[in-house]
């Protein structure tokens, strides 16, 4: 009986598929660990303390076209399972065109605020930016077509598209950093990485519509862009809230202990690889869910898989921090090897907020937003205020993370009792 329920469970291509994923993640999250310990050697505390926060803003800038993403993936899965895939490729260049003229405004938008992130991350010259805002605008045009691949399952070449363009920033930005000194070289090695991304995504996607263009399933329906937006607001919070409440606590320790900041910076950039965990269950088990008639079951199966993941990645972070933190590292960041493990276990609950951001959104419930905003603010006053050292800061982490995850727990346990009281009631 046993047997049969691991068989069941395991044997089954949502499981190698969450794997495959896994393990795309983890690769490429390896290459980005060693591009970040290539450029922590290469730039040291000070300079990578600078260049790290950057990173991460630009990851908040990113959320307007990851909820796109989002969005897209959902409704192209549908399209899939009830249309036609000719309508989905109209669907996609769509999206790319509102998308282009999106990114156009988000730079105009930008400019309008830079004397203020010049003053928030202490830097004097604007060019830090101008770099930066280049980079950032590349997910406007890459996301659309990463959610044609994900709708459509296709994660061997997910992975294939993670992988190759991930080596090329790691070799790019050794190089150009190693030749100039300047950490602008990080950003410059994303802006290449980026650009080779878009192109594997745009072949793959003209060659697809190539070998499906003999298919015709009579008249597609018209493009309307006001119910991709709608649906984009909706998720907008939710997914805005778990990108920033896994990331702020970064830009907010360089905010308030700057002298700090390059510690923390390593030891996050390792300590949050759970979040490529999530990401990878998350990236599999968006399409399911989005046609499933019976969310809760693939939902359960999916935090299943997430579990089991994160209990392998926690074990390496264990085996490997003296390792990292002394041959690696060569002990440049003071406190990392004791920080590192613990920082890993309290970010833990940040991994399922991820993953629930899924289930959430497309169950059209408002809990997730609410708790997660609520965190986010009571994170940065106590980071600011509170906290004198990064083993505090850590256990706001903590603290913040696991009452996000009591919040939703208390609302399944409300869910139930209401359904069995309305199932005795009738």
């Amino acid at each position: 009986m046993i047997k049969e329920k691991i068989k069941k469970a395991f044997f089954r291509k949502e499981f190698f598929n969450s794997s495959l994923v896994s393990f795309s993640n983890f690769f490429v999250g390896g290459i980005n660990f060693l591009f970040h310990i290539a450029m922590q050697r290469m730039l040291g505390p000070e300079k990578y303390g600078v260049i790290y926060p950057l990173i991460i803003l630009s990851l908040f800038i990113s959320l307007i076209p990851s909820t796109f993403q989002f969005v897209i993936t959902r409704e192209v899965s549908v399209i899939l399972h009830n249309r036609s895939i000719t309508e989905a490729y109209d669907y996609i260049k769509n999206c790319f065109f509102y998308l282009s003229i999106s990114a156009i405004l988000l730079v105009f938008i930008y400019f309008l605020f830079l004397p203020l992130m010049k003053i928030f991350f202490h830097i004097k010259e604007s060019i830090d930016f101008y770099y930066l805002i280049v980079m950032t605008v590349f997910p406007f045009f890459i996301n659309p077509f990463i959610s044609f691949v994900q709708a459509r399952e296709k994660f061997f070449f997910y992975t294939v598209v993670q992988i190759i363009p991930t080596l090329i920033k790691l070799i790019s930005g050794i190089m150009i950093v190693y030749f100039t000194s300047n950490y602008l070289g990080v950003i410059a090695s994303f802006i290449i990485g980026g650009i080779f991304t878009l192109l594997l995504l745009i072949l793959e996607f003209n060659k697809s519509k190539r070998l499906n263009k003999t298919i015709n399933s009579g008249q597609n329906s018209k493009f309307h862009f006001l119910p991709l937006f709608i649906s984009f607001l909706k998720a907008l919070p939710a997914i805005s809230g778990f990108i920033i409440i896994s990331n702020v606590d970064s830009l907010i320790v360089r905010f308030a202990l700057p002298e700090l900041s390059g510690t923390y910076s390593s030891v996050s950039v390792i300590g949050k690889a759970s979040f490529y965990v999530a990401l990878s269950v998350s990236t599999v088990f968006l399409p399911i869910l989005s046609k499933s008639k019976d969310i809760k079951n693939a939902n359960r199966l999916a935090i299943l898989f997430l579990t089991i993941f994160l209990a392998g990645f926690l074990g390496l972070v264990f085996v490997f921090s003296p390792f990292i933190s002394s041959y690696v590292l060569k002990n440049q960041y003071p406190g990392f090897e004791s920080l590192l493990p613990y920082y890993s276990i309290v970010f833990i609950p940040y991994a399922y907020i991820t993953y629930f951001v899924n289930y959430y959104v497309i169950s059209k419930k408002k809990i997730y937003e609410v708790s997660v905003f609520v965190a986010i603010l009571l994170e940065i006053i106590l980071i600011i205020f509170f906290c004198k050292n990064l083993f505090q800061v850590a256990n706001v982490i903590g603290i913040i993370g696991l009452f996000v995850i009591l919040v939703l727990l208390i609302e399944v346990q409300i869910e139930r009792i209401f359904v069995k009281t309305h199932i005795k009631t009738n």
